[in-house]
């Protein structure tokens, strides 16, 4: 436990603490809810003409194209749910953020999509990938208030990863599923990562990866944790995955190394008592003990 406990239930919008104790800066917390608001426009703005505008450098080599496109785009996506961290939304402003914004993206999809089907143009493309980041960040501050104390995230982080695990590399997975058979409903629930010039090659981020990234970003602040850390060790690692999607063309589940990020940034400032330590080294045991039935299941029917 980091001090005392705080009160979610504040029904108006609020910001939270001004400085990373530990890190001895300001995280953002300390703007005015208007301010912050004028920062996530600004970002916005930004995302949108990056989103429009980089995919027409089609004189850029690929050995250039393709790691700016991962490295500055993702950076970029990911600020948003930084910025949007410190806010306290009311929990009626989060569902109805997350059911307009996500709405607006998936309408938006439907309704130039087809049938018969048919590309986005890219300026109708970025908005609709900007409206499913915001529904995300709207989505995990509302679930963030399931969280009274930070202990509860790092199982909540662990429990996460191993699910995304199984969804994607499960021969029953329901993300694996999707790939296979309906990848064009995994398009429209994806944030697109552009690469001039290499319209193949089909790049995006998941929209429960901007929901949780969006949950352990705001925990952090909530929580008074490791924000700036946690916001810059869970974009390295996902930078990283990205690029081993883009080298090799296998589905990475993002929340996996998102989870590792979140506990390695926070390592030391979120402490259990020994029952807790108890209860997580049997749950692990457990899940690492089904992991391996299902290894071998898989073997024996091949």
């Amino acid at each position: 436990m980091m001090g005392p406990h705080k009160d979610l239930r504040g029904s108006s919008i609020t910001v939270g603490p001004t400085v990373d104790s530990e890190e001895g800066g300001p995280t953002g917390g300390g703007k005015a809810p208007a301010q912050q608001f004028r920062v996530l426009l600004l970002w916005a703005l930004v995302f949108l003409a990056f989103r429009v505008l980089f995919v027409r450098l089609d004189g850029l080599p690929p050995s250039l194209a393709l790691p700016v496109g991962v490295a500055v785009f993702m950076l970029l996506s990911l600020l948003g749910p930084r910025y949007a961290a410190p806010l306290r939304l009311p929990p009626v402003v989060s569902l109805l953020g997350f059911m307009l914004f996500g709405a607006l993206s998936l309408g938006i999809a439907a309704w130039w999509g087809g049938p018969p089907p048919r590309p986005l143009p890219v300026p109708l493309a970025a908005v609709a990938d900007l409206c499913l980041i915001l529904a995300a960040i709207a989505l995990g501050h509302l679930l963030l208030r399931l969280f009274r104390e930070p202990n509860l995230l790092v199982p909540a982080a662990v429990a996460a990863a191993v699910i995304d695990y199984a969804m994607v590399y499960s021969p029953s997975g329901t993300t694996r599923a999707l790939l296979e058979q309906h990848a064009e409903v995994v398009d429209k629930l994806s944030v697109a990562v552009p690469v001039p010039g290499m319209p193949d090659l089909q790049l995006g981020v998941g929209f429960g990866d901007f929901v949780f990234l969006s949950l352990f970003l705001a925990a952090a602040v909530r929580f008074d944790l490791r924000e700036r850390r946690t916001f810059w060790v869970c974009t390295a690692f996902l930078v990283v995955a990205m690029a081993l999607v883009a080298l090799t063309g296998v589905p990475v589940p993002a929340l996996v190394p998102m989870a590792i990020a979140f506990v390695v940034a926070n390592a030391g400032r979120i402490r259990f008592a020994r029952e807790e330590v108890r209860a997580m080294g049997v749950v692990a045991l457990v899940i690492a003990a089904a992991a391996v039935l299902a290894l071998v299941a898989r073997t024996l029917r091949h």
